[in-house]
């Protein structure tokens, strides 16, 4: 212990070095560009706020983006047009197509009651070349045809024959049974007026029949006169 205390008391004394190392060439010029990058970045940053705040970046004006955008909304307003008017197409063309179906099947049934009525107006001419006093009751024209709904449709011609008298009675047609209707006629009922009898020189009728009866059935028109001694007409027609 007293040695120590000796050779402390006794002992030259120096200060402290501290040694530091010095940096090299190539660590100071990665710091130098390190320092460069971060002033390059802070300078972009501020050049794009600035351009920003300024409405521009990259050429596009902030009113560059208002005439776009007021562009798409006049495209959707023609496209919401175009599409107003492609559905009012399609509605007239729906229309057309059902018009040009409902003529088509209206067609053979004007171009049949044309046939009868020009057959009509010459059995008209006809009667009035015969002289008075010739000519008996008869059943001038009978045709049927197709409605569009399915219905035949009949047109008959009756001539009270040329003596002058009123003809009254009635009229019926009848159809035999067959594989696909049974048999029947009209009226169904007896006393109809609407198939009661009572014209001078000539009258014309029409009427429907059954939509069920089926093209080649054939058909018996009578005519019943009320008149005494007088005898029933009958005439046969066949469909079509």
């Amino acid at each position: 212990m007293i040695h120590r205390r000796f050779r402390k008391r006794n002992a030259l004394t120096a200060p402290r070095l501290s040694v530091r190392a010095h940096p090299t060439w190539f660590a100071r010029v990665v710091t130098i560009l390190l320092l460069l990058a971060v002033i390059g970045v802070c300078s972009g940053l501020a050049y794009l706020a600035g351009s920003l705040s300024q409405g521009e970046f990259r050429g596009i004006t902030l009113q560059d983006v208002i005439n776009l955008k007021r562009q798409v909304n006049n495209l959707t307003l023609d496209n919401r047009l175009l599409q107003k008017q492609a559905r009012q197409l399609s509605m007239m063309h729906q229309i057309d197509s059902t018009a040009q179906k409902t003529l088509d099947a209206e067609i053979p049934a004007l171009k049949a009651e044309n046939l009868s009525l020009r057959q009509q107006l010459g059995l008209f001419e006809e009667m009035l070349k015969r002289p008075d006093g010739h000519g008996q009751a008869a059943v001038e024209l009978f045709n049927v045809f197709v409605q569009p709904d399915g219905q035949w449709h009949y047109h008959l011609l009756l001539n009270a024959g040329t003596d002058g008298t009123i003809f009254t009675g009635k009229y019926q047609i009848s159809w035999p049974a067959s594989s696909s209707v049974n048999a029947g006629r009209i009226p169904s009922q007896a006393g109809d007026s609407q198939f009661q009898l009572n014209f001078h020189s000539m009258t014309r009728l029409e009427g429907n029949l059954p939509g069920s009866l089926p093209s080649g059935t054939p058909l018996l028109i009578e005519i019943l006169p009320e008149r005494p001694g007088s005898t029933s007409i009958r005439y046969q027609y066949t469909l079509p």
